[in-house]
């Protein structure tokens, strides 16, 4: 199953690249699987880590991940993905939040937190080439970054002890400088 996502994904984002850069979008969706897969060995959920973009970003319905890989992974998949693509980027986000603090399973929790956990070290690592511009390749400027990815990790404590959720506190820490 996670061989057939690698290349369902690899095919549906093959023309896609990270945001302002030439990295082909799938090292993203690989990142957040293996993140999962150090935490729990759960086929399913490494393959929704693997999908968790494919209805956003690549046009994949979630009838054909329900068809192809089986109920639960699409559950998983719906429960990452932002339910509606226009609305403003404010409201998108605080809509994710509010999602994961009130309605969200533990493993979908998992999920959104391996996805930001990648998220934040690829803004880490281009702030260490690029410094301060690396807010321009983003729809929200620095502060609003730091209000979403602070909301996250408050979102996100019912994870408590995990490492990954440690990590991305961590990670949130030193890309926004929030001193302890």
């Amino acid at each position: 199953m996670i061989r057939k996502a690698i290349d369902f994904a690899n095919e549906k984002h093959k023309n896609q690249k990270r945001k302002g850069s030439n990295i082909p979008y799938i090292f993203h969706l690989i990142d957040t699987a293996n993140i999962i897969a150090q935490v729990k060995n759960d086929e399913e959920l490494i393959t929704a880590a693997i999908l968790h973009d494919s209805v956003e970003d690549a046009g994949v319905s979630l009838e054909e991940i329900r068809n192809i890989f089986g109920a639960r992974v699409a559950e998983l998949v719906e429960g990452v993905s932002e339910p509606d693509k226009s609305k403003p980027w404010k409201q998108r986000k605080q809509h994710t939040i509010n999602h994961l603090r009130d309605e969200s399973t533990y493993d979908i929790q998992l999920l959104e937190c391996a996805d930001k956990l990648s998220n934040i070290r690829s803004i880490y690592i281009d702030m260490q080439i690029i410094g301060d511009k690396i807010w321009d390749k983003f729809n929200a400027d620095y502060n609003k970054q730091k209000w979403y990815y602070i909301e996250l990790v408050k979102s996100l404590k019912n994870l408590g002890e995990n490492f990954i959720y440690i990590q991305f506190c961590e990670m949130v820490n030193k890309v926004f400088n929030i001193k302890e």
